[in-house]
């Protein structure tokens, strides 16, 4: 279960750094300007992809449809983030429900994936 998340954990973020256009993640240069843009977000679809095999060899239903939600709430997430783009000024009500969606979202399934 732990290894399912970091890989979409890492998936996320190599699809985030393409969209933010960002050059550096933790002082270091992103994959997308290492190589480039296509590579970053096929590398990211390979994990999305064999986080869900793996997924699926869990043979747990529970847990696939709590993966599957929480995947899709992270590009819920995305997707309202790149509503804001270039708008500096949103309200903070609206800049902590990105944050929920995305980062959050993923950060509360790994204290419970125990369970599974």
């Amino acid at each position: 279960m732990a290894a399912i998340v970091e890989f979409i954990h890492t998936a996320t973020l190599l699809h985030d750094d393409v969209v933010d256009e960002s050059s550096l993640r933790r002082g270091r240069l992103t994959a997308h300007r290492v190589w480039d843009n296509p590579t970053a977000i096929l590398v990211g679809d390979f994990l999305y992809s064999r986080a869900f095999q793996m997924m699926v060899s869990l043979n747990n239903m529970a847990a696939m449809q709590i993966l599957a939600e929480t995947t899709n709430v992270i590009a819920e997430g995305e997707v309202l983030q790149l509503t804001y783009r270039h708008q500096p000024n949103i309200p903070e009500a609206h800049y902590l429900r990105v944050i929920q969606l995305k980062t959050a979202k993923l950060s509360k399934l790994q204290h419970n994936w125990v369970q599974y």
